[in-house]
């Protein structure tokens, strides 16, 4: 699967140009375009969407007022309810889903009224993931066999939030970990830095503000990434620290051989989410192809944006390239599609946490 390639941008571009409809540009001229965060004002979903969404409104046919509007509840879930249910095929309203989106949907949880795979996606923005430990824990980047045998601790929001792969590559590398759940990435943050926590995680986003300061302050040790996927769809070093090891080269290390079988299946699937589709950009089911069309090449202006290619669009969005159309749906369907067996032990395994 080769998606997030800088390669496809162009070929994209040029489908873009001719695609059908493509002459027939929809019109926004003194129109708001709304745009759907699906948590509470503040997060990085409000900082994502609140950054992007202008510079769409600027790119889109008439420049219109662009809108963000916060829905919070059930993870994502009430957002994105609300999104399939109201949002009308004219491209007035824009989703921004969230990991929780997705892996709610994975573990077929009853609140969830949406199918991922009926949004059009029209921007998926990878986050890459650093998992660290406290410095007393005496180990050094890398060092996971160390900790066999020995009990972390760590805080997160719930076994279904953002940081079940966080969770799943514990289970799956032998760690025992202490989970103290009813956090949110602030507290858990600030549980770690008290020392109440012994292990935490962060996207990439927050690496420079958030991390580098206990690392340098001699708090912090990076451990693993959770890596990055490259374009022959292999897991590879994250581009923003490819001098740490990831998830696989540490399973490697401990097992001997690579993760595989459903396992495999399963982490392939909410790795998937929680890295090339932590942030995406949607449209509703059944919007009309020459709305498609306008924001696909809306999208594109939008990378080649100077806000985006310069100092505050790379700090935000990191090293990574930007999955767009036939891209981003290459994500959305890699992370939203998962085989019975997998889905099951994957079911399984986040209700053997909640015990």
């Amino acid at each position: 699967m080769r998606f997030g390639l800088k390669t496809t941008f162009v070929a994209m571009a040029v489908a873009f140009a001719i695609a059908p409809g493509a002459a027939n540009a929809a019109d926004y001229t003194g129109k708001k375009i709304t745009f759907i965060v699906p948590f509470k004002e503040g997060g990085g979903g409000s900082v994502y969407t609140r950054f992007l969404s202008p510079l769409f409104a600027k790119h889109l046919p008439g420049a219109p007022t662009a809108i963000v509007r916060n829905i919070p509840g059930g993870g994502s879930v009430k957002g994105a309810n609300e999104f399939m249910r109201k949002a009308k095929p004219d491209g007035r309203v824009v989703f921004n889903t969230g990991t929780g989106t997705l892996y709610k949907y994975l573990l077929k949880q009853k609140s969830v009224k949406y199918d991922p795979r009926d949004f059009i996606p029209l921007m998926a923005s990878p986050f890459g993931v650093l998992i660290y430990v406290r410095s007393e824990l005496g180990v050094k980047t890398g060092e996971v066999k160390k900790l066999l045998g020995r009990q972390i601790i760590m805080g997160d929001r719930s076994p279904t939030a953002g940081g079940m792969p966080i969770l799943l590559s514990y289970h799956l590398l032998g760690l025992d970990v202490k989970y103290i759940f009813g956090l949110s990435t602030g507290k858990r943050r600030q549980a770690f830095q008290r020392g109440e926590t012994t292990i935490n995680q962060d996207n990439n986003a927050a690496y420079t503000k958030k991390v580098l300061p206990l690392i340098k302050e001699g708090v912090a040790i990076p451990l693993y990434t959770l890596g990055y996927v490259g374009g022959n769809g292999e897991i590879i070093r994250d581009p923003m620290l490819p001098d740490i090891p990831t998830f696989n080269e540490i399973y490697e290390q401990i097992h001997g051989k690579k993760l595989a079988g459903v396992e495999a299946r399963v982490w392939k699937a909410v790795h998937t989410i929680k890295i090339m589709a932590a942030k995406m950009m949607v449209l509703p089911k059944g919007t009309n192809k020459d709305v498609v069309a306008t924001y696909h090449a809306a999208a594109q202006k939008v990378v080649n944006d100077p806000d985006v290619t310069g100092k505050n669009g790379k700090k935000l969005l990191g090293p990574y390239p930007q999955a767009l159309g036939k891209d981003a749906m290459a994500v959305l369907l890699a992370s939203s599609v998962l085989d019975k067996e997998a889905q099951d032990w994957l079911i399984n395994w986040t209700n053997s946490l909640k015990k």
